[in-house]
């Protein structure tokens, strides 16, 4: 079983199984009445119960006062009809991420089907991780906030018309980091290490040994020149007959002298003894 994050565009599907198990598994339990109130048939009869309320302008024109006393950049597109907040630089646990920019679309704020879509997050002064440019943030990627336990009350603020509750509770997570459900953790913001040399690595320069099973870089591997897995240089064995770098399911021993050698130089019968083996039979006086 894999446990991962929910994802945008997955709410019908996970209607659809909350609907199943409920009138399926537990069919005998509740009545029809029942049902249709706590999972209907339709999901858009679930979704659209969800009604969005709209502030009057005084709600409206106070929201907007308090959210410029809380934000210094408080900013309106009107061609791109968005809402944007902009927070102060961010750093967590001694990482430096920048500022970023909050914008609300406003034209999805109307749809509550939407509202996970309403909203992005913009780096105004980039700092990536080393590994993914596309993670600005912890647990922000192409733009898109994973929320976590805040996602309930921030879809509420929405729903409800809350704007400067919206922009507090998303600056709020923004400041927070959550090491268990990161998109790039803070340990390996700047990349991944090799375990041998040190260098920091992008997802693309990482190489996992089959032997020891770290991540090393591609000057600290190569390939067994038997199997042609990939492993670190600690886990290679270099035969004494060959010369080349080898597996320890790839190495034996000598069938006659038992020294440790590879797998092809028996198949060859190449190593040395035999030769000696050879000579002395040779020089061996015939008996007459």
């Amino acid at each position: 079983m894999i446990i991962r994050r929910y994802k945008p565009g997955e709410e019908e599907q996970l209607w659809q199984l909350y609907h199943d198990t409920t009138h399926v598994v537990n069919g005998k339990d509740y009545t029809p009445e029942q049902f249709e109130r706590w999972a209907p048939s339709q999901v858009e009869h679930a979704i659209e119960a969800a009604e969005m309320k709209i502030p009057s302008l005084r709600e409206l024109h106070a929201d907007l006062q308090q959210l410029c006393e809380e934000f210094g950049g408080v900013r309106y597109s009107a061609a791109e009809h968005f809402l944007a907040a902009a927070t102060e630089p961010i750093e967590l646990e001694g990482v430096y991420l920048g500022d970023f920019e909050i914008r609300l679309d406003l034209q999805r704020l109307g749809d509550a089907r939407s509202l996970h879509n309403a909203y992005t997050i913009v780096a105004l002064d980039p700092h990536p991780a080393g590994s993914n440019d596309a993670v600005t943030h912890p647990h922000v990627s192409d733009e898109h906030l994973c929320a976590g336990d805040a996602g309930a009350a921030i879809g509420a603020a929405l729903t409800g018309g809350r704007i400067c509750d919206f922009f507090m509770l998303v600056g709020s997570v923004l400041t927070t980091y959550n090491p268990d459900s990161p998109y790039v953790s803070l340990s390996e913001w700047s990349g991944r290490p090799c375990y041998d040399c040190g260098y920091t690595m992008a997802d693309a320069e990482d190489y996992f040994c089959n032997g020891c099973e770290e991540s090393f870089c591609s000057e600290c591997t190569m390939p067994c020149m038997r199997c042609e897995e990939t492993y670190c240089r600690g886990c290679l064995t270099q035969c004494r007959v060959c010369g080349d770098s080898f597996c320890h399911g790839c190495m034996t021993t000598c069938p006659e002298c038992g020294e440790p050698i590879c797998q092809n130089c028996v198949d060859d019968e190449a190593c040395e003894c035999l030769e000696e083996k050879e000579t002395e039979e040779k020089q061996e006086p015939v008996a007459r």
